[in-house]
């Protein structure tokens, strides 16, 4: 019969997450990562309200109404696109074999750029409806 040598117990769950030595999930890289989003943040805003909004009374028609509502819109929207894209990228880099990291990024990176292309051709698609409905 074998005997059965001395085995060192199973390492708790506890004791196996924190290991000293352990690396972020970003391979211990979270300074540039988190200095890369500080700008960002800080950085939007500036760009966003920078934007001059006219006051849509001032127009004489809800065609032009309708046209500076969308180009706001647009705007904003293309900002946002712009910075889910580049979230999409380093979830992306940071996936390394983790395949449900990798095809969420894929999914985020292809929807992000479904959205901008929609808000890109907002303005075609706002003369488009009102050229048809000038005919009628």
């Amino acid at each position: 019969m074998k005997e059965i040598k001395n085995k060192k117990p199973a390492a708790s769950f506890a004791s196996r997450r924190a290991r000293p030595n352990a690396q972020s999930a970003f391979g211990g890289k979270t300074l540039p990562i988190i200095t890369i989003f500080s700008i960002i943040l800080v950085a939007v805003p500036v760009v966003v309200f920078a934007l001059e909004i006219k006051n849509p009374l001032q127009y004489d028609s809800i065609e032009k109404v309708i046209d500076a509502v969308v180009s706001f819109i647009a705007t904003i929207g293309i900002s946002i696109a712009v910075i889910v894209i580049i979230w999409a990228g380093i979830l992306y880099m940071t996936s390394g074999s983790n395949e449900s990291r990798l095809q969420s990024a894929k999914k985020t990176i292809m929807w992000a750029v479904i959205g901008a292309a929609i808000l890109l051709s907002a303005k075609f698609i706002t003369d488009l409806i009102a050229s048809i409905l000038g005919k009628i």
